[in-house]
């Protein structure tokens, strides 16, 4: 298999294939890659979008949502660029059971999370890495962790792992 440019895949992606080869760990599953939804049940996704509203990570999240939809998943998108989403302060208050001190628009999203199955992280290249309020969501996703009685490591968080689309 040769390598596919970045325009054929969007071409690719924008017919609604859902051709989109994402990896997601899901409470008490093995890793699996997911290149089509039809081999799994019907899911809550929710993709969080972190670049312009013009670009083409855009047009590839909403390819990947028609996609998912049309497998019969509950699709949800959030655009975060117009969203009050602050960095992480690490004052660990989250730590203590008070959730997070920080009262913006990252709430909103917490419980978003909390009603999905999947999480897709959409992000446009800026700098060689993800967008800036992609990184915050993710920071701030510390305050979701709950301490873990068998630390693997040496760390002390149980959380899911998100999965990652750019």
């Amino acid at each position: 298999m040769g390598i596919m440019s970045r325009r054929t895949f969007l071409k690719s992606a924008a017919v609604g294939t859902c051709g989109v080869a994402t990896m997601s760990i899901l409470p008490g599953c093995a890793a699996q890659e997911i290149g089509s939804f039809t081999d799994v049940p019907s899911r809550r996704i929710l993709i969080l979008i972190g670049a312009s509203p013009e670009g083409n990570t855009v047009k590839l999240a909403d390819s990947f949502a028609q996609g998912a939809a049309s497998q019969g998943h509950e699709v949800t998108s959030i655009f975060l660029g117009s969203r009050d989403i602050r960095c992480c302060l690490g004052c660990d208050q989250c730590r203590y059971g008070k959730g997070c001190v920080q009262q913006d628009d990252m709430t909103e999203i917490y419980e978003a999370i909390k009603n999905t199955d999947l999480v897709v992280f959409a992000s446009a290249l800026r700098y060689w890495t993800l967008t800036g309020v992609i990184k915050n969501v993710l920071e701030r996703l510390y305050a979701t962790c709950s301490e873990d009685p068998n630390p693997p490591f040496g760390r002390y968080e149980n959380t899911r792992i998100w999965t990652v689309l750019y």
